[in-house]
C-alpha cells in the first residue's frame, strides 16, 4: 500500500556515475527536477523487490493527476517515468 501521509526530508550527495545519470535524467527531460527523479527511482526500486505493487502505485498516481486535471497521456507519461 502507498503511503503518500509521511514526509521524510534528507540530503544526499552523488559522485561519479550516479551524479552524472542524475543530471542526464533531468537535462533529457525524463523528470522535472533532481527530486523527481530520485522520488522515481525510489518508487520504481520499491516495485522492483515487491514492496510495493505497481497497481497500487499506478492509482494513486491516477487519483493525484486527475485532481489537476491532467489527460491520460499525461498521466501514461508520470506513471512510464516511474517505471
Amino acid at each position: 500500500v502507498v503511503c503518500m501521509e509521511h514526509s521524510v526530508d534528507f540530503t544526499v550527495r552523488l559522485r561519479g556515475e550516479s551524479a552524472n545519470i542524475l543530471k542526464q535524467l533531468v537535462s533529457k527531460g525524463y523528470s522535472a527536477s533532481k527530486t523527481e527523479a530520485v522520488r522515481a527511482a525510489l518508487l520504481s526500486y520499491a516495485i522492483q523487490i515487491g514492496l510495493i505493487s505497481a497497481n497500487s502505485v499506478f492509482k494513486k498516481i491516477q487519483r493525484e493527476v486527475s485532481k489537476k486535471g491532467y489527460t491520460e497521456d499525461e498521466i501514461k507519461a508520470q506513471i512510464a517515468a516511474v517505471r
